[in-house]
């Protein structure tokens, strides 16, 4: 399944993209990290389009308080749409 993500910010886009882009979660884990894309929606939100995710470790992966800890002072919160492949505009 592909992702799509909106994160409603706390902090300034370029320092949520240069922490995101550390990938300090390893996104590899539950996605193809390689195809990932970002963009900016206005001064406090970002957009997050994940390929190719394993729903399963997704969930265990946020299902840890690390995730939290890590994101809490950078994003307020995030709101997840799923999308078929079959779907996909790429």
């Amino acid at each position: 399944m592909d992702m799509y993500v909106i994160a409603r910010l706390k902090s300034s886009y370029e320092n949520w993209e240069d922490f995101f882009n550390s990938d300090p979660l390893s996104r590899s884990n539950f996605c193809d990290a390689e195809k990932t894309k970002t963009g900016k929606i206005g001064e406090r939100s970002a957009f997050i389009a994940l390929f190719d995710v394993d729903e399963r470790k997704l969930s265990e992966h946020l299902s840890n308080n690390i995730f939290e800890e890590a994101y809490e002072p950078y994003v307020e919160a995030h709101e997840i749409y799923g999308l078929n492949p079959t779907f996909r505009l790429n």
